[in-house]
């Protein structure tokens, strides 16, 4: 039998989303919340929703904010169960889309684009194969695959990173308004007009920038957020408490409101690092399928679009990820002069392999994306077929082949690796890493 939200739960984040909620009802959502699992799970399917078709995409930056309620008596609070909401969500869109005036003026352009990048507007609009010099008004932006990045920027010089499977929907109306779905991104704001910060929601939380550069990832059940200067405020919205983020700090706010809300100093980069497949199981937003064998555990490569054309065709490549982002805690990985990537992996027909490193610079802005391409004549499976692969930094060459991003990003010496991926391009040869690591010879 299906779980079923209680109308007590129901009124609550109906009140949440509409703002309106009292100390004493927050604090019975999160009572709710926090000892009972299909209820957290109702919650973030809430707010998925929400954040979806509530914020119209992004496009209420002309609306009254949500801390400021119209209370008037011709206002008509936002009452709806989420399973009608569910299921009639494309009614729900196009009524919105048939009563907003929509703005049209182009809002930010593309920088740099690797992968798979497509833009759809709030009017029905689909634009697949994006490159970079496009130029997009409001609406949504969608990633896909690991290999995916795209730089974008206002027209007052703020700059939104977004790097692997994510999507983020934008409007400015006078206010910049974001609502980043799912993935990661990388921010230097500028400073913002008094009065009107800069807002970004995710599922669990939201954030008020008034200028300042961080970093955003929107997990399945938690937001995490690292700033590098200034300071952001962050919102838990399972229980609405508020704290300031200040620089070189990171805050996590989860479904779980019995985790306690602050900031903590954020940690060094490592410039060395193991993860050992046999023994851990990697988050599931790697790409990959972890499973068990007689000798432990195995990542096993699997599909993801490593390019769109404009008619919407797909590229596939079989790859498995390494995003250390999405760990608990996250990790930060140095890119030195002299670093090392080191896989033990197996394939069951020889085949060349794709590396491919995404930065970010060490202030969590756009780093470049980097890649190396192995040969099959390059790997020496021993008897069981597993080999021993190292690549040395040196080897990796910029994937944007634009000489002015070549410019701009010649070297990912210096930067933190967001994401490393190897792939079998488009052959599934069942690529299985058994470990990565990074080393650096020159500490030890």
């Amino acid at each position: 039998m299906n779980w079923r939200p209680s109308d007590e739960l129901g009124r609550l984040l109906n009140g949440l989303a509409d703002g309106v909620l009292g100390d004493e009802e927050e604090a019975r959502l999160a009572q709710i919340l926090r000892g009972d699992a299909a209820a957290r799970r109702h919650y973030r399917q809430f707010m998925t929703l929400h954040a979806g078709l509530m914020w119209d995409y992004a496009a209420a930056a002309g609306a009254p904010s949500e801390e400021q309620p119209d209370r008037s008596s011709t206002a008509q609070p936002r009452r709806f169960r989420v399973a009608a909401a569910i299921l009639a969500a494309a009614a729900v869109v196009a009524t919105l889309f048939a009563t907003r005036d929509r703005s049209t003026h182009e809002l930010v352009t593309l920088d740099s684009v690797t992968g798979a990048v497509s833009w759809s507007g709030n009017a029905g609009e689909l634009r697949a194969g994006l490159q970079a010099e496009a130029s997009l008004h409001e609406g949504s932006l969608t990633l896909e695959g690991d290999g995916a990045t795209a730089q974008m920027h206002f027209r007052d010089g703020t700059i939104i990173g977004l790097s692997g499977e994510a999507e983020l929907a934008f409007a400015d109306n006078g206010q910049k308004r974001l609502v980043l779905k799912r993935g990661t991104i990388s921010a230097h704001v500028k400073p913002q007009p008094s009065g009107s910060p800069m807002r970004i929601r995710t599922p669990t939380a939201e954030i008020e920038v008034v200028g300042t550069v961080f970093n955003l990832a929107a997990r399945p059940a938690d937001t995490w957020l690292k700033v590098d200067e200034g300071a952001v405020r962050f919102k838990r919205l399972s229980d609405g408490h508020v704290i300031d983020v200040p620089a070189q700090s990171t805050a996590l706010a989860s479904l779980n409101t019995a985790q306690h809300l602050s900031a903590v100093t954020t940690p060094r980069p490592l410039h060395e690092w193991s993860y050992d497949f046999a023994s851990s199981i990697p988050p599931e937003r790697w790409r990959g399928v972890w499973h068990s064998s007689p000798e432990g555990g195995r990542m096993l490569a699997t599909a993801y679009v490593a390019r769109r054309n404009p008619d919407g065709t797909t590229i596939t490549h079989f790859g498995v990820s390494i995003r250390t982002a999405e760990l608990n805690p996250p990790v930060a990985l140095t890119a030195r002069e002299d670093s090392i990537i080191h896989y033990r992996l197996k394939q069951d027909s020889p085949a060349p392999l794709q590396l491919m490193l995404l930065t970010s610079d060490g202030k969590g802005g756009y780093g470049g994306n980097f890649e190396c391409t192995l040969p099959a004549d390059r790997l020496h499976p021993d008897s069981s077929g597993w080999c021993t692969v190292e690549i040395p930094l040196s080897q990796f060459a910029p994937a944007d082949p634009r000489p002015s991003s070549i410019r701009k990003h010649p070297t990912p010496v210096g930067n933190i690796l967001t994401s490393v991926l190897i792939s079998s391009y488009r052959q599934d040869t069942r690529l299985t890493v058994s470990s990565f690591q990074l080393l650096a010879p020159s500490s030890r």
